[in-house]
Parts: C-alpha cells; sequence; structure tokens
C-alpha cells in the first residue's frame, strides 16, 4: 500500500483538500493510495467549518501543516474543535442603580460588554422605549433626563452578538427624576 489518509472530528468539522488535487472529503477521506502515485509529494489542508476551528494535525504530520511523501502507509488526523461562543456579560458602568437626577439634565448612559463573540450592537432603552443602538466601544448614550418632577426610570441595556437578533445579554438599572 503506498498511504491513506482519514480525517478526525473531534469536537467540530471541516474538510481536507490535496495538493495535487484529488482528496476533497469530510467527514472522512477515502484511501489516498488510490488517489496518487507512488511517492507523489502530498500537501493536505484542512478548512474549519463555520462553527469550528482547526486545531492542528496528528499522526503522520504534526503542526498547522501536513506535507507527505506517499510511500507507504500513512494516517493522519485533522483536529477540529467546536467554537465555544459564551453569551455576554453586559454591565451598566453609570448611572448607579437608585441614581437622582435633576429634571432636564444630561445623563450620560455607559455599558461595558465582556465577551468571547464578536458584539454586533448595544441598545440602550429607557422606560421600555429603544433609545440608541451603539456599534462600537465604548458604548454609551447621552440622554436627557425629561423635565417631569418626580419620575423614576428603568434603563435597560441590551448585547447582541454577530448574526444574532436574539439579545445575548443585558443589564437594567433604576433611577428617579426629581
Amino acid at each position: 500500500t503506498q498511504g491513506s489518509s482519514r480525517i478526525l472530528q473531534t469536537d467540530g468539522s471541516g474538510t481536507l483538500t490535496s495538493d495535487p488535487a484529488g482528496l476533497n472529503c469530510d467527514p472522512s477521506c477515502p484511501s489516498a493510495n488510490s488517489l496518487f502515485e507512488k511517492n507523489t509529494q502530498l500537501t493536505l489542508t484542512a478548512s474549519p467549518d463555520s462553527n469550528s476551528d482547526f486545531i492542528g494535525w496528528q499522526g503522520h504530520c504534526g503542526g498547522l501543516t501536513c506535507q507527505l511523501t506517499m510511500d507507504g502507509d500513512k494516517s493522519v488526523t485533522a483536529v477540529f474543535n467546536k467554537k465555544t461562543i459564551v453569551s455576554p456579560s453586559i454591565v451598566i458602568t453609570s448611572p448607579l442603580e437608585g441614581s437622582v437626577f435633576p429634571p432636564g439634565s444630561r445623563v450620560k448612559i455607559t455599558a461595558e460588554v465582556f465577551s468571547s463573540g464578536k458584539i454586533a450592537r448595544v441598545v440602550f432603552h429607557v422606560n421600555g422605549k429603544k433609545k440608541k443602538a451603539d456599534r462600537s466601544y465604548p458604548y454609551s448614550y447621552n440622554w436627557r433626563a425629561p423635565r417631569i418632577n418626580p419620575a423614576s426610570y428603568e434603563i435597560k441595556v441590551l448585547a447582541f452578538i454577530k448574526n444574532n437578533p436574539v439579545p445575548a445579554g443585558e443589564d437594567r438599572v433604576n433611577v428617579r427624576v426629581e
């Protein structure tokens, strides 16, 4: 036997291609001995799908690249891991819970977002009404406190990760204007 190759998916997935052309497979590849002449220099490329990361090669290849000479039995494994996206944690950093503001004053609302995923936007609400969507850090909104005296307001901030219309995190504080 001149050689064979295989692809193993540990917790993610992807495809395996070769140069020279011949392999283009997932999740497992056929024996490469029927595809390539003896002593062929073979370069294998692993491409993760959008929900996975390529970790590296094992077997007759190691690290992130795989080059083989098809001169005997070879076994290689492309290791993929499923991406883990942690829901964002969002904290309103200003104003603090229970803060009191004079009527008509400007109140800067700021939020910090902690996430392993790409934040698409942070949306600010006051008493259930959307006020602003901020797409860049630092996330903030300048709210003018109404001239109504006294009144309570709930400030809610929602964080959205890329390509997901459902809020992935939120925080709320209550303030008073008097």
